[in-house]
């Protein structure tokens, strides 16, 4: 129902999920979308995940999290799921953490930021502060903005943390 809903149809979810199948696979990633019943909740997933990052392992454990749920099928908002990925990365107590509250508010906080700025969903790319590209796009979408941006002459040198136009 919420694939449906985010998508407009339950084929158009399909026919987007075929297309992100298919540029994995350019990658030589293989994904199973069709193995996935259900679009899981991610609040704890991306509790998880911050507690990860303040442990060091953040990349690793967002990098199990995509191959469960892309590749496995694995329901990322199942609890005992992300006890293993996080025991799998040297977090201990995962169990207790996913139980109580640590970290839900920065998360809550982060996540009303993020829709603040006016995103809803994922990937979101921002190219120099402004211009957007959504979701799973070519790699023409990339060079055809990325061309305009450099015609325009907006395109700066950046370094040491700041930009220049």
């Amino acid at each position: 129902e919420y694939r449906r809903r985010k998508f407009g149809s339950a084929e158009h979810a399909a026919a987007r999920d075929a297309q992100v199948t298919a540029v994995a696979a350019r990658a030589g990633l293989v994904f199973d979308l069709a193995g996935q019943r259900r679009t899981p909740n991610t609040v704890l997933a991306h509790r998880l995940i911050w507690q990860a990052g303040r442990r060091g392992v953040q990349d690793a454990v967002v990098e199990e999290l995509f191959s469960a749920y892309f590749s496995a099928g694995l329901d990322v908002g199942d609890a005992a799921v992300l006890e293993r990925i996080g025991a799998a990365h040297g977090l201990d107590a995962v169990a207790a953490f996913l139980a109580g509250s640590a970290g839900a508010a920065e998360v809550q906080a982060e996540e009303e930021a993020i829709r603040a700025r006016g995103i809803d969903g994922v990937p979101l790319f921002v190219i120099n502060g402004e211009e957007r590209i959504a979701g799973a796009q070519p790699a023409a979408e990339f060079s055809a903005l990325l061309a305009r941006l450099a015609a325009a002459g907006s395109a700066g040198i950046c370094a040491d943390g700041s930009c220049s136009a």
